[in-house]
């Protein structure tokens, strides 16, 4: 029922300032990074890049913290969270372009976890919480009320 009876995903309009090309700054030295879980849990992540870029006058450091299909992944949150996007976090999957990766916020998206309390998802490491509001991508899904039917 879950599956034929969702009613999809919403997201902000397309806006060209959220396509950011931004420096793909590789580390000195690998970090071990520890990322809490929404299970509570936490994982080790090897960080070897960081993503570099200025919106609106503010500069922005996000970490990749996994790899999707040989891309980056960013686990990120902003101000957005919990009101109109999903309160742990969205994905964002970068696009390296030799020394730039090209992080478009319109494709930020839910992660398994918005939709299930089957899914472990990682929540954003500290860098990656950012303090604006990001009105790109998906918007939080919105779950149909549970109805009960009584059977005869």
């Amino acid at each position: 029922p879950a599956r034929r009876d969702f009613p999809g995903i919403d997201s902000y309009p397309t806006a060209p300032d959220w396509r950011i090309e931004a420096d793909w700054h590789p580390l000195e030295t690998p970090q071990d990074l520890d990322i809490d879980l929404v299970t509570g849990a936490r994982d080790r992540v090897r960080i070897t890049h960081e993503a570099r870029f200025t919106h609106d006058g503010q500069p922005i450091t996000l970490l990749p913290t996994h790899e999707k299909s040989g891309k980056p992944m960013f686990v990120i949150r902003d101000k957005t969270a919990g009101a109109e996007t999903y309160g742990a976090a969205r994905f964002l999957i970068g696009e390296v372009q030799g020394d730039k990766v090209v992080l478009d916020f319109n494709r930020a998206f839910n992660p398994p976890c918005a939709f299930t309390p089957f899914a472990t998802c990682p929540l954003p490491p500290p860098e990656n919480r950012l303090d604006l509001a990001i009105e790109a991508g998906e918007r939080d899904y919105i779950k149909p009320p549970t109805t009960h039917k009584d059977t005869p």
